[in-house]
């Protein structure tokens, strides 16, 4: 059953007419990155041929971008005739547009692809067949990883395991891990379980990767299929964020397990998930990992440590919980890294007193230079005559 369709008010749109509902809507959420938009729809559009264009329809959805960004769209729409947009009247946030792809949407499928990623030549007919083939809730597919600039492919693939269907989303995200299903451009899923969530209680929860932990309720108990194609070329620290791996660092190891056992509990998962996923960086087996994402978790933690964010007390609650259904050496591992935030956290309130302090003695002395200054115009001699 559809909830309520999540909407905002459109500035400009132009949907083009159709014959017949597409298969598979590429739906492009786009904020004043014009030129990497571009590039990426131009990766797509171009691909649309040979009888994909009656398959295929490419929506770009605009978040109140300047106009550059809107020009930028006006004349894709004039090249391409696959391609339509909706500009929202104000800036809505890039979760907002996820969860509305489903909404804007007119195929069976919807595939959230990042305005600054590109897909490989052929892909959008590898993506197409595949999914005629399996007819799959979910599809996660590999990517490459390259320079910022796509001047350097980096890496080939970003796994080396064979393709699988999985029976649920949980088994799925075990084999490939949250590195593959975190990346957003990477996965596309039925559009009917996207309409089918309360989207609202995954866009107030305070983690980047909430669209993740949203696959659970959506794709828990349905086909999942993982391709191991490497057909999109991702760029390597290409975010818009202030101290992007401070953020990453802090939300991948302290907020997103928490919420994601809050929220994904429901529909089946526990604790012991952290211990069952596949932490390895290049995954090359399916077989129950050695390092798992509890290694990447702790991991994490310390990286966030290093960058001035420390573990709270409610947090260390939660993981001191979790650590119950994880290897028993765990805990231990989790109060050194706790004893390590803990002198972290009072060493840099000493520092902000000793700052704070510093800076009251600076105005304090500034105040007393300037009485002295004053006082030297009117000294000895230079006071006025009574």
């Amino acid at each position: 059953m559809a909830m309520a369709e999540l909407t905002c008010a459109i500035a400009e749109s132009r949907i083009k007419q159709r014959d017949r509902a597409p298969l598979l809507t590429l739906f492009v959420p786009t904020h004043n990155r014009a030129p990497e938009m571009v590039q990426a729809v131009e990766s797509l559009a171009g691909q649309l041929n040979g009888g994909l264009q009656d398959k295929v329809e490419i929506l770009i959805s605009d978040n109140a971008s300047g106009p550059e960004g809107l020009a930028a769209i006006r004349d894709l729409a004039e090249r391409f005739d696959s391609v339509s947009y909706m500009v929202n009247a104000i800036d809505q946030g890039g979760h907002f547009q996820v969860y509305a792809a489903p909404w804007r949407s007119r195929g069976v499928w919807t595939w959230v692809f990042g305005s600054d990623d590109v897909l490989e030549p052929g892909g959008i007919g590898k993506v197409v067949a595949r999914l005629e083939a399996d007819d799959p809730s979910f599809l996660t597919m590999d990517k490459s990883i390259w320079s910022r600039d796509l001047s350097r492919r980096l890496h080939a693939a970003a796994n080396a395991i064979p393709g699988r269907v999985f029976s649920s989303f949980s088994d799925l995200f075990k084999g490939v891990g949250l590195h593959q299903v975190g990346f957003l451009s990477a996965s596309l899923e039925k559009t009917e379980a996207g309409r089918a969530i309360d989207a609202l209680k995954y866009l107030s929860a305070d983690t980047y990767h909430n669209y993740t932990i949203a696959y659970f309720e959506k794709h828990q108990s349905a086909k999942c299929v993982y391709m191991p194609d490497s057909l999109i070329r991702r760029r390597l620290d290409n975010s818009g964020i202030a101290d992007y791996l401070g953020v990453t660092f802090e939300d991948v190891a302290l907020k997103f397990p928490i919420i994601m056992m809050t929220l994904a509990r429901p529909y089946g998962v526990d604790d012991g998930i952290f211990e069952q996923v596949n932490g390895s960086r290049l995954i090359s087996s399916y077989d129950p990992p050695v390092i798992t994402m509890v290694d990447n978790l702790f991991e994490y933690m310390l990286r966030s440590i290093s960058k001035g964010r420390t573990i709270n007390f409610f947090q260390r609650a939660a993981f001191e919980a979790m650590c119950d259904s994880w290897r028993p050496h765990r805990r231990e591992q989790f109060d050194r890294i706790w004893s390590i935030s803990e002198t972290m956290r009072k060493a840099t309130e000493a520092m902000n007193d000793s700052r704070a302090q510093y800076d009251r003695q600076v105005v304090e002395i500034t105040a007393e230079r300037e009485r002295i200054h004053q006082m030297s115009l009117a000294f000895t001699d230079k006071a006025p005559s009574a």
